[in-house]
């Protein structure tokens, strides 16, 4: 979820509210707005005394009824952000509440015009500013991601590889090539699941062999994330014209590295051929027509060392998995299929099932319908929500930098908005996404928890010049 609750515009702090913020402490109460002595103190129908932060966003802490609690976190440390600008009210309010978080992250909203759900909108300097649309909970906590680019502690790993030193190409002329790497987090998006990369004429994580011109051990080097992990190669054989086939993988579990470490001598066993296994027959509903290109994955899920990506059938018609023995008795897996235009890349639409048994033909599922109708409109923006959709998400970007202007977060069934300020600078694309998430209730969720919990998503998208 990390990736749709983030936007770039840094809201400026008004003093057009009726009643104003408190100074954010957990109390709240009795703020007398200045009023002396004999002013009258509101006193809010349902009151949060010690408000937490949701870990990555969320809502919850019971009905709004004259009072909201707005966290304000960086959404790649969980820190409080001190100084974030908050608003709350709709993008043409004459009156919005507007105020600034405290060293907790935390700004307190009191007044009797705080009643039902809320449009709440937050940024700050160097961050990007999001928008939430039906926050139905008198707590909620909005991660941004700083534009700045993050710095993110790594470890490194290096070794050698004795089983793919003692391969041969099935075809003369034919050459090997392993990519080492490690096990993301369940946030794939996450800077730490892009330490490093296959980038370079010689990346450091690679081995070739080119029997007879290049037959030199392979010594590889990894920089990785810090935490849990499992480090895995995959082996592949390829011929003059670049076609490609899976030859195997392995992989090793149980490292668990801090920032800076640096661990020498490890080397890698390739999983036997009796150890793999054929990935599971398919089926899905019938796939939707501007979606028509249809791709599966199979994820392997080793506990909380994190997820490893397996090469599909699209890449490989023949390849195959490793079957859940040995060091994966406790894994899992986790199948994920995808429509798409490919051409475009969007629109798209996937599903997730999860924990499948591997073993036997798994029917997926119906696709989840696709965005429609999606408009910009004298800077008014709508679309269609997607039924059976949990939420949906709006990202505007810049077309020419990439640069994120502004993203949306919508709870409730706000099919059409404004928003309080204008970031175009030049074409934009507005990208709708409908998410499906298990037992979601828009009034109490934790961030954290729903990427386990997503069974479907979809999205579509259209451009315009302001």
């Amino acid at each position: 979820m990390r990736h749709i609750l983030l936007g770039l515009l840094v809201i400026g702090c008004g003093d057009g509210s009726t009643s104003g913020p408190t100074d954010g402490n957990s109390d709240g109460i009795g703020d007398d707005g200045g009023g002396g002595e004999d002013a009258e103190v509101f006193v809010p129908g349902h009151h949060v005394e010690n408000p937490e932060a949701h870990a990555g966003g969320g809502v919850g802490s019971g009905e709004i009824d004259g009072e909201i609690n707005v966290f304000v976190t960086d959404s790649a440390s969980g820190d409080p952000i001190e100084g974030a600008d908050v608003r709350i009210g709709a993008a043409d309010a004459k009156d919005p509440l507007t105020g600034e978080t405290d060293e907790d992250g935390l700004v307190v909203f009191q007044d009797p015009s705080l009643s039902g759900a809320q449009i709440v909108t937050a940024g700050a300097q160097d961050y990007p500013s999001a928008t939430w649309f039906g926050v139905g909970g008198a707590v909620v906590t909005i991660p941004l991601e700083s534009s700045a680019t993050p710095t993110v502690p790594t470890a490194t790993v290096s070794g050698t590889f004795t089983d793919f030193d003692a391969l041969t190409p099935s075809v003369p002329g034919n050459f090997l090539f392993a990519a080492i790497s490690y096990s993301t987090t369940e946030d794939f998006d996450a800077p730490e699941n892009d330490v490093q990369g296959l980038q370079g004429a010689n990346p450091l994580n690679y081995c070739l062999r080119i029997p007879p011109l290049l037959v030199d051990p392979c010594a590889w080097t990894l920089v990785t994330r810090t935490g849990r992990m499992a480090i895995y190669a995959i082996v592949f054989e390829s011929d003059s014209s670049g076609a490609a086939f899976l030859r195997g993988y392995a992989i090793k579990r149980g490292y668990d590295l801090q920032a800076n470490d640096n661990l020498t001598n490890e080397d890698l066993v390739l999983i036997p051929g009796s150890d793999m296994i054929v990935p599971p027959t398919i089926t899905y509903g019938t796939t939707p027509a501007a979606a028509p290109d249809v791709t599966t994955l199979s994820i392997l899920h080793v506990g909380d060392e994190g997820q490893i990506f397996t090469v599909g059938t699209d890449v490989d018609p023949s390849a195959t998995i490793p079957d859940l023995v040995g060091n994966l008795a406790t894994a899992t897996y986790d199948i994920v299929g995808t429509a798409a235009d490919a051409a475009n890349g969007t629109p798209q639409t996937a599903i997730v099932a999860r924990d499948v048994d591997v073993t036997m033909s798994v029917d997926i599922g119906q696709w989840l319908g696709l965005p429609e109708n999606l408009a910009e409109t004298s800077g008014e923006f709508s679309f269609a929500p997607v039924a059976g959709a949990s939420l949906h998400a709006v990202s505007f970007t810049d077309v020419g930098t990439g640069d994120p202007l502004w993203n949306v977060v919508v709870l409730d069934d706000t099919d059409a908005f404004m928003l309080p300020d204008d970031p175009w600078t030049g074409d934009t694309d507005m990208d709708v996404t409908a998410l499906e998430v298990t037992n979601f209730d828009p009034e109490d969720f934790v961030g954290d928890s729903l990427a386990t919990l997503l069974t479907r998503t979809s999205s579509a998208a259209i451009t315009f010049t302001p």
